[in-house]
């Protein structure tokens, strides 16, 4: 293989690795951010899950939608002989039976389920992991690879882009002037009406 072909094996895995650790690490920022805003937001959720339920109460009389039909099925598609040649290095230094330590087992069972799912990125992470001399990956692997960095970087900017996220990183006073504008996606137009909902609710009627 030339050698402009080996340097793009070795920056896709590391760029896919890469990638994986940032949406990880996203992952657990939006976890954060989402516990904080369900917190500064609990009334007004709570207002919009009553209105919800008020709709909902309006819409009993309405004839109920067809039920949707069923999709075909889709065919299971054949395994890729790189991947199970690549599960199966893994299963040789991660296995229980062979491998006592406790973390690294542990990796065997998330790659049996990555290979299950046909789950490129996780079991060309947990290979890089656990030292697995990963081969040199013929064109139409690293196109996959590429297209899974792809989905990968979009799922990042999803996360980024969502209200909690831009509320946890939001200051203080960027805070005031988003809580307006979360409040209309919330469709709390009537604050009277909000005022007097958030009253019940603190006595409980």
């Amino acid at each position: 293989m030339a050698k402009s072909s080996k340097l793009k094996n070795k920056r896709l895995r590391l760029q896919l690795r890469a990638t994986s650790l940032e949406l990880e690490e996203v992952k657990e920022e939006l976890d954060e951010f989402s516990n904080l805003f369900f917190s500064d937001f609990k009334d007004e959720i709570a207002y919009r899950e009553k209105k919800k339920i008020d709709n909902l109460e309006r819409a009993l009389d309405e004839e109920p939608p067809a039920p949707e039909e069923d999709g075909e099925e889709e065919e299971e598609e054949e395994t890729n002989p790189i991947l199970q040649k690549l599960y199966r290095s893994i299963a040789r230094v991660a296995h229980p039976d062979i491998c006592k330590d406790e973390e690294i087992a542990e990796k065997f069972k998330e790659a049996a389920a990555a290979y299950a799912d046909g789950d490129w990125v996780t079991l060309l992470v947990i290979a890089e992991d656990v030292g697995v001399d990963i081969p040199d990956l013929p064109p139409e692997t690293l196109a996959k690879i590429e297209q899974s960095i792809g989905e990968l970087g979009a799922q990042i900017e999803q996360f980024r882009s969502s209200i909690a996220y831009a509320w946890g990183e939001a200051t203080d006073e960027e805070r005031e002037m988003m809580r307006l504008n979360i409040w209309q996606i919330f469709g709390i137009t009537d604050l009277d009406d909000f005022e007097n909902f958030k009253k019940d609710l603190s006595t409980g009627s």
